[in-house]
């Protein structure tokens, strides 16, 4: 598994300018906004998508093709990608607390937003993982748009409702981390199950 997590960093590393850039604009909204939460959702929403798009450059190439002739498993094929998107998505959210803090943001709030942040984008991970196994990352583009959009939906209706006080994130956050770890269990046992009889 090492291996392919390396190869998907690379992948990642040859688009490295086009995600500084995107990354750049985000805390220059923020900053000027005066939220640190604004930077640190959408970045690691953002992180849930890097997964996706080494996915489909190796869909392009047909890398899961040469990968069968190597000595790698199909569960370890399955889930390196959420590894990859675990490491990407902590990456951001370190990134977003530290813009937080720069903004002026409060640090238990900030610290709290970026994990609450966090949970979310591995649950968006986990709901289109198992759907990119099944119909490959071009046939599900028009699914993954409409997850997606109901994900930010109610991701901001949640916010609004909630408020980001301490009291409010710290309440959601007894519960959320539990959540999350379920939806992913399935979501990895579903993918796994998909690639074990997935043909290439």
């Amino acid at each position: 598994m090492k291996a392919i997590f390396i190869k998907d960093c690379l992948n990642i590393k040859a688009q490295g300018k086009s995600i500084l850039l995107v990354l750049l604009v985000w805390f220059v909204l923020s900053y000027f906004n005066g939220s640190g939460l604004f930077f640190s959702s959408l970045s690691v929403m953002y992180a849930m998508m890097l997964p996706i798009t080494s996915m489909s450059i190796d869909e392009k190439s047909h890398y899961e093709r040469y990968a069968m002739t190597m000595p790698v498993t199909r569960t370890s094929m399955a889930l390196s990608k959420y590894v990859f998107g675990v490491f990407c998505s902590l990456i951001l959210a370190v990134l977003g607390f530290a813009a937080s803090l720069i903004i002026g943001d409060d640090p238990a709030e900030a610290l709290l937003s970026c994990a609450a942040c966090f949970c979310v984008g591995l649950v968006f991970m986990s709901v289109l993982l198992p759907l990119i196994y099944k119909l490959g990352v071009e046939k599900a583009r028009l699914s993954m748009m409409a997850i997606f959009v109901v994900f930010l939906i109610v991701f901001a209706f949640a916010l609004e409702r909630m408020g980001v006080e301490l009291d409010n994130i710290t309440d959601a956050l007894m519960v959320l981390p539990l959540v999350t770890l379920a939806v992913m269990a399935v979501s990895m046992c579903i993918s796994v199950g998909i690639y074990r009889r997935k043909e290439f």
